[in-house]
């Protein structure tokens, strides 16, 4: 971890997200690296890539960022560094590895993390959030963590702020507010925390949006930060949700999109679509479909809450769908 942490300090001072340079020899994965890409479910990253290359050395320094500088603050991990979850890796591998052959910016500007409660979405979204906060050397940046309500709107912007106040250096990088987070070395960079529609669009230009239980947020709200993101050249929007019922709504407009790119049926290449979801037609009451939605089991989820959920559910058909 010394050498790990010596090496991120370095280029962190240094904002060392690398553009302009030549292609890396890692241009094209194999093996075990391509293999572990491939790990979001039914989604191929390499379809439809020939415009991109994949830059190994940053999604390393990506993934080391978490646990050099991110820790867990509540539960058994409180006070231990934030080391990725399994199905965590090859999302934040992918999701900052991949860039642009033309002029090097990241492939991916928007993804839609569908997953079960207590799967550690919300630290691994805040995680997210101040890695771009902190990596990113685009001027001017605002970082928006937005949600229904201003308490689910502040959670991932809490725990971001939070990591980066605990950290001696990234502390000195900032000047942090009740509402926001400022960059000191560049005032315009912010990271703050919005909910419901916002009461003026002036001043919005969102660099980075991470918009949290998407299935409750109005289309007003979504709709709101996607017009006002400008022309940011690798802007990149984060849409975080468990499922929707079945119904007309943002979230299952974005997840349809999501699933089309998944499927192969649209060849959107900047969309990356991160689904654990159940099938319709799966046997609900079997834990290997309770796996995967719930990627975290035997870890955040007990394997034993589930089944007490799930015979909960066989005793009482109302929470079946709840469950």
């Amino acid at each position: 971890r010394a050498s790990r942490l010596t090496k991120n300090r370095e280029t962190i001072t240094r904002f060392g997200y690398c553009r302009g340079r030549s292609v890396p020899a890692v241009a094209t994965p194999k093996g075990a690296l391509k293999k572990l890409l491939r790990q979001i479910p039914e989604y191929d990253p390499f379809f439809n890539s020939d415009e991109y290359y994949f830059d190994e050395e940053e999604a390393e320094r990506r993934v080391e960022f978490f646990p050099t500088f991110l820790k867990h603050f509540e539960g058994p991990l409180g006070g231990q560094p934030y080391e990725l979850n399994p199905w965590e890796v090859p999302v934040v591998m992918n999701l900052f590895g991949w860039k642009s052959k033309e002029d090097d910016t990241r492939r991916y500007t928007e993804f839609l993390a569908m997953v079960a409660r207590k799967n550690n979405k919300t630290l691994f979204i805040a995680g997210i959030g101040t890695c771009v906060f902190i990596l990113d050397d685009e001027p001017g940046m605002q970082v928006i963590s937005a949600a229904a309500d201003a308490d689910q709107a502040s959670k991932t912007w809490k725990l971001g702020k939070e990591n980066i106040l605990a950290d001696e250096e990234l502390s000195q990088m900032v000047d942090a507010y009740q509402f926001s987070i400022v960059k000191k070395d560049d005032p315009l960079a912010i990271w703050k925390y919005i909910s419901g529609i916002p009461k003026t669009k002036h001043g919005l230009n969102p660099y980075c949006a991470l918009i949290d239980e998407l299935h409750v947020c109005s289309v007003e709200l979504v709709e709101v930060l996607q017009s006002a993101r400008g022309a940011r050249k690798q802007s990149l929007f984060g849409y975080i949700t468990t499922s929707d019922f079945e119904r007309p709504s943002i979230c299952n407009r974005i997840h349809n999109i999501a699933k089309n790119v998944r499927d192969q049926i649209f060849t959107n290449p900047r969309f990356l679509p991160i689904l654990y979801e159940a099938r319709p037609e799966d046997d609900w009451k079997s834990p290997k479909v309770w796996l995967k939605a719930n990627p975290n089991m035997g870890r955040s989820k007990s394997e034993a809450f589930m089944r007490e959920e799930c015979q909960k559910a066989q005793d009482d058909p109302s929470y079946e769908n709840t469950f």
